[in-house]
């Protein structure tokens, strides 16, 4: 391509054209130029080939020094959490509890665990929280003291199948002709009652040990120390009940901790005792008092939706906060709880027509939710037509207006 001043052709001026013209007298010369451009370019991608091979080693190189670089990282990164769970678990067995180690509360939830055809493990191989939440630092070691001391004793035969799977319990069935089909629990009776202990300990032949009469007799009267473990989702320590089941005369698991709830609702300033609440909402389920657990249930759900943060408040009136910014954090003080809403809806039977009112009548330092807005949601709960982005949109407005006033 050839940048030129030529006449234009019937004219006598003068152009800037890009062209050319093959003719006679040029054409050796147009063909010469042609093949040094098309050399020139096969040169040029022949040299860019051989240029990216020879890099392309020294780039795989690159690649796997980086991975390596990596994952020793990663490496080190592990390393130093598994020392730091190391230096936690020792700094942890440093300030273990003796009075928790040696109390009857952890000797409960001990025999507990191991009140069936239970072999002495590894230390390992027992239960996280036996080291936890009972300061009971070689498992195995305790197994031994538990048998030493009485409180366990070798299994017999017939307790040892209790331990055994169902494929088992088969086995032992079919080797003496006998019916393989049925429950769990019906293959053990079924071998009980028709398989002696001599046959059985071919089958069963690893040393296990089950609560003795001494054993049974303290978990009887140490059963309230189970019920605690069981629901150590309340928060309550073993010590905390303890210390509330000397100072009454209530000797009953549900009752005491009904007072301690108590307690901590007068002393919880910031939630108004919104968790405590729901404790006592799942207690009285498990005593079956439904009407009473809807009512806790309608207390916590009331808090929910009110909008109440005691730090919220202070931080207005102190000056951390103004309005506009409580406004838009609305969010964050207001919500629908899914398994609050479900749990009243599931009690629905148990409402009464007055229950939501009385509840709402609660004097609380600030509300966003109106009686008579508490009453409508629960109420679209009960009968199954809540909308949830309806109430919202009302709580909000509610939120506003309170927020205003203060």
């Amino acid at each position: 391509m050839f940048i030129s001043f030529g006449k234009m052709l019937g004219k006598g001026k003068l152009r800037l054209g890009v062209g050319f013209k093959i003719t006679k007298s040029n054409v050796l010369w147009m063909g010469f130029i042609a093949l040094l451009y098309y050399c020139f370019m096969m040169a040029f991608w022949l040299f860019y080939v051989m240029c990216y091979f020879m890099l392309w080693p020294f780039k795989l190189l690159f690649r796997k020094r980086k991975k390596n670089t990596k994952n020793n990282k990663v490496k080190a990164e592990s390393k130093n959490v598994d020392l730091l769970h190391t230096e936690n678990i020792e700094t942890n067995a440093n300030v273990i509890d003796e009075k928790t180690a040696q109390s009857d509360y952890t000797k409960a939830v001990f025999l507990w665990g191991n009140k069936t055809s239970t072999p002495i493990k590894k230390r390992n191989e027992y239960p996280a929280y036996l080291f936890y939440e009972c300061s009971i630092q070689d498992a195995a070691k305790y197994h031994e003291k538990m048998i030493t001391e009485g409180y366990l004793v070798a299994s017999s035969p017939k307790e040892k199948i209790l331990g055994l799977k169902v494929d088992e319990l088969k086995d032992i069935l079919a080797s003496q002709g006998l019916k393989v089909s049925g429950k769990k629990s019906e293959l053990i009776e079924r071998i009980s009652n028709n398989v002696s202990n001599d046959i059985l300990s071919e089958y069963v032949k690893e040393e296990t040990y089950s609560l003795s009469d001494l054993g049974k007799k303290f978990l009887e009267d140490n059963n309230d120390y189970v019920l605690l473990h069981t629901h150590k989702n309340w928060g309550i320590d073993w010590k905390e009940y303890d210390l509330n089941k000397k100072q009454g005369t209530v000797r009953n698991f549900y009752d005491i901790c009904w007072g301690i709830f108590n307690k901590r609702i007068l002393e919880d300033k910031e939630h108004l005792g919104r968790n405590e609440y729901l404790n006592m909402h799942e207690l009285l389920m498990e005593e079956k008092k439904y009407k009473l657990a809807l009512e806790k249930l309608l207390q916590v759900f009331f808090l929910d939706i009110c909008g109440y943060s005691s730090n919220s408040l202070m931080g207005l009136n102190q000056g951390f906060y103004d309005k506009k910014e409580l406004k838009v954090n609305f969010s964050r003080y207001i919500f629908f709880a899914p398994g609050i809403v479900k749990g009243i809806g599931d009690l629905y039977e148990y409402y009464e027509s007055d229950m939501a009112r009385r509840v709402a009548d609660w004097k609380l330092p600030f509300s966003a939710c109106s009686a008579d807005l508490f009453v409508e949601i629960v109420e679209s709960i009960i009968h199954g037509s809540f909308n949830e982005e309806s109430a919202m949109k009302k709580l909000k407005i509610g939120y506003e207006n309170a927020i205003d006033k203060l």
